[in-house]
C-alpha cells in the first residue's frame, strides 16, 4: 500500500498552500471577502427596493450576486494556477497549444525603412521556392505567405511598408 506523499518528490499537499499565505495572496482574499460581501449585500438591497414597487430594482436583485459569483471564480481560478505552479506546473490543457519561449528582441531600426527589408538572421519559414503551401498553385495563398515570411523577417516593420 502506498502512503500518499511516499515516495513523492513533491512533499506534502499542503506545502504549496504556503505560497497563498504571501502578502499580495492575503490582499487578494482580502479584496476577495469585502467585494463578495459588498455585492451580496447590494443584491439584498436591490431585492428590498424591488418589493417595495421599484421594478428595475429586479435585475440588479439578479446581477449582483452573478458580480459575487464572477468574482469567487476568478480567485479560484488564481489560486488553482498558483497551486499548480507550486507543483512545478502542470501539464497544458489539451485544448490550449503550450506556450513558447519568447523570442529574443532586436535592436530598433535606424534609419528611415527601405523598400527592401535588411537580411535577417532567421531562416524564411518556408522552404518552398515558389511559395505555395502545399503545391496547389493557389495564388492568393503563395503572395499571402510571402507577406506572412516578409513580416516574420522583419517585426519592426509595418504592414504598410510592405513591397509587395
Amino acid at each position: 500500500m502506498m502512503v500518499a506523499g511516499a515516495g513523492d518528490h513533491r512533499g506534502p499537499p499542503w506545502a504549496g498552500l504556503r505560497r497563498l499565505l504571501t502578502p499580495r495572496w492575503l490582499l487578494r482574499h482580502v479584496a476577495v471577502v469585502v467585494l463578495v460581501v459588498a455585492f451580496l449585500a447590494l443584491g439584498r438591497w436591490q431585492y428590498l427596493r424591488a418589493t417595495e414597487g421599484n421594478t428595475l430594482s429586479w435585475g440588479y436583485t439578479l446581477e449582483w450576486p452573478l458580480f459575487a459569483a464572477f468574482v469567487i471564480a476568478v480567485w479560484v481560478h488564481g489560486v488553482r494556477g498558483e497551486l499548480r505552479s507550486a507543483r512545478g506546473g502542470a501539464a497544458p490543457s489539451p485544448g490550449r497549444p503550450p506556450m513558447s519561449r519568447p523570442t529574443p528582441s532586436r535592436p530598433p531600426m535606424s534609419g528611415p525603412p527601405s523598400a527592401d527589408p535588411p537580411p535577417s538572421a532567421d531562416p524564411p519559414p518556408s522552404t518552398d521556392p515558389s511559395g505555395a503551401c502545399g503545391g496547389d498553385g493557389d495564388e492568393e495563398l503563395s503572395a499571402y505567405n510571402r507577406y506572412l515570411a516578409w513580416l516574420n523577417a522583419d517585426p519592426e516593420r509595418r504592414p504598410s511598408d510592405y513591397p509587395g
